[in-house]
């Protein structure tokens, strides 16, 4: 007899958010800088994503 192995995958609008414990885990930030960043422009992935490019873009012309 065959097992059946059910496969769960998030759904379309959890992919499109981070959790606050996930967007520190990925940018490596600390918990208070990202709690600031994540109550001011919202769960959304492509948001912070695209943010925290800005960020660490300006970050890296001033050195």
């Amino acid at each position: 007899m065959e097992t059946q192995r059910h496969i769960t995958t998030p759904s379309p609008q959890a992919r499109d958010t981070y959790s606050l414990d996930e967007f520190i885990a990925v940018y490596d930030l600390g918990a208070k800088r990202a709690a600031e960043l994540y109550d001011r422009f919202g769960p959304s992935r492509s948001k912070l994503d695209t943010l925290m490019v800005a960020i660490r873009h300006s970050t890296n012309r001033k050195s």
